[in-house]
């Protein structure tokens, strides 16, 4: 099936939370068989967003520099873009890398697969390219 790679990266918190509960065996290797296809799509995905960091974010010692912004748990570290001329063309490559479309080819799966994981709306809505009736 066609997705586009913004689908898959939008499923992947759901797929880790589905992957943890309790099923039977088919639908436990079933979705194991998906579960590896996203992860190598996610795993593609990730190697190209940190060369685009690498690309259009300031280095030191071959390593991306960040900021900290906020303090303790809440604090979140930032690459810092070169320019915002590069911060610009980071987000158009971005979006435009999120708009791609991958082929997975992989077997859906029915509500009555997973039901007994009693998924919340919000994992059916991540999952919705994948899960059908």
């Amino acid at each position: 099936m066609k997705i586009k790679l913004k689908e898959v990266v939008a499923s992947s918190p759901a797929f880790n939370t589905i992957m943890n509960q309790t099923m039977t065996a088919k639908i436990a290797f079933k979705l194991s068989k998906v579960f590896k296809k996203v992860q190598d799509e996610l795993k593609t995905f990730e190697e190209t967003r940190e060369k685009l960091f690498e690309k259009y974010c300031e280095m030191e010692d071959g390593q991306l520099v960040t900021e900290t912004i906020g303090e303790g748990e809440d604090a979140i570290k930032k690459y810092i873009f070169k320019s915002d001329k590069d911060e610009k063309a980071f987000e158009d490559e971005h979006k435009e890398l999120m708009e791609t479309e991958v082929s997975i080819k992989v077997q859906k799966i029915t509500l009555s697969d997973i039901k007994q994981t009693k998924p919340s709306p919000a994992m059916l809505a991540a999952l919705s390219w994948l899960v059908t009736e």
